[in-house]
């Protein structure tokens, strides 16, 4: 109950900003994420206060159920006894046991001095690394000048809105503190999440096939963002290259699509999936996204006119209306991408999100 109570007084999330992404951005888009839209670090606190209560294994159920029942027996003996007060008789032999007391004094205080010490050491090791936001609390025996010692269990760092071009191309080296993931080449299994409803797919342009979706018959929304191949190389049916989904991508170059080998045992589309597929086909098999729908890559050229200021209104060769945006936590560059303008204008109207400048927000209706 304390830590539901702590993760609903810590935890701050202006729904009213999110409301407005829903609103203005496509479905499945970057900005209609939850997360995306709150603190990074209250979501990690949070998140690991929450997996906590979380009973992971038998022994962990068997224990936490075996505790409470050992409590509620000694709960019901304390009230019976406060009922029917019994006289104590006298005995020969004397009640007390000092040695006994004497070592759970002693116990208490070892568990006492081992916590403090474990929060202590934990927090003092983990020092030199501020982007570390949640640690593990372990008695650490600390060396001189070593930075490797910091038990950190969710590490955060980032800026996600870089100024400059260099600081874009050339970001703060973390490779010794967090190690690279190999990019996804096969979609997960969803054997155990049958109370799955919302499945949203973005920028995963190498994968060529879906999942049995049967387990997750009871999804509600099912989005792609941007290409998905299955929908033209014959995983469905049919392969057909000619179509928008299966060739060179307009935005990022991914390369084009081959068809599916027509004697295939594996990548078969079950009757599920091919069910669920056309159930939510708008949003699945959906048009490409084109250049000025979605941000590229931010270039020196593009970056140049907004100097690192947010929202600022920046000129383009055609006179379409543009902003300075660092769209998907890429650098700050100028955008002709309406949503995000839309977003914005909305938001100041409604006095939510970032507090609007006068001076770079005049055209958008800041006063």
């Amino acid at each position: 109950m304390l830590v539901v109570v702590y993760c609903l007084s810590a935890f701050t999330f202006d729904r009213t900003k999110f409301a407005i992404n829903m609103e203005v951005y496509p479905s499945g888009w970057f900005e209609q994420t939850a997360s995306v839209n709150a603190d990074p670090v209250q979501v990690a606190v949070i998140y690991k206060s929450l997996k906590s209560l979380r009973i992971m294994s038998v022994l962990e159920c068997l224990s936490r159920v075996g505790v409470n029942v050992m409590f509620s027996f000694r709960l019901h003996d304390i009230v019976q006894l406060s009922r029917r007060p019994r006289r104590l008789r006298s005995s020969v032999y004397p009640k007390r046991h000092r040695l006994g007391a004497l070592g759970l004094v002693l116990y208490a205080l070892l568990v006492v001095i081992f916590v403090e010490e474990s929060m202590r050491t934990s927090a003092q090791a983990c020092q030199p690394h501020p982007e570390c936001v949640v640690n593990a609390h372990r008695w650490t025996i600390l060396q001189s000048s070593s930075l490797t010692q910091c038990p950190c269990l969710m590490l955060i760092d980032g800026d996600i809105a870089p100024k400059t071009f260099d600081e874009w191309i050339m970001p703060k080296n973390v490779t010794d503190k967090v190690a690279n993931f190999l990019a996804l080449q096969e979609f997960p299994l969803l054997t155990n999440l049958h109370n799955l409803e919302r499945l949203v797919i973005v920028g995963l342009p190498s994968i060529d096939s879906l999942p049995d979706l049967a387990p997750v018959q009871s999804l509600k929304s099912f989005v792609v963002s941007d290409r998905g191949t299955w929908c033209c190389n014959g995983f469905l049916g049919d392969c057909d290259l000619s179509s928008d989904k299966c060739m060179v991508h307009p935005v990022w170059g991914t390369p084009a699509a081959t068809c599916l080998p027509s004697n295939r045992t594996e990548k078969i589309a079950t009757p599920a999936t091919l069910e669920l597929v056309q159930k939510f086909a708008p949003t699945v098999c959906g048009p490409v996204l084109r250049p000025g729908e979605l941000e590229g890559p931010p270039t020196p050229d593009i970056m140049a006119p907004c100097n690192g200021t947010l929202y600022r209104q920046c000129p383009t060769p055609d006179n379409t209306e543009s902003m300075c945006y660092n769209a998907r936590f890429m650098a700050i560059a100028c955008t002709t991408n309406p949503f995000p303008i839309e977003m914005r204008r909305r938001q100041i109207a409604q006095g939510v999100g970032d507090k609007c400048d006068p001076e770079a927000e005049a055209w958008l209706g800041c006063t």
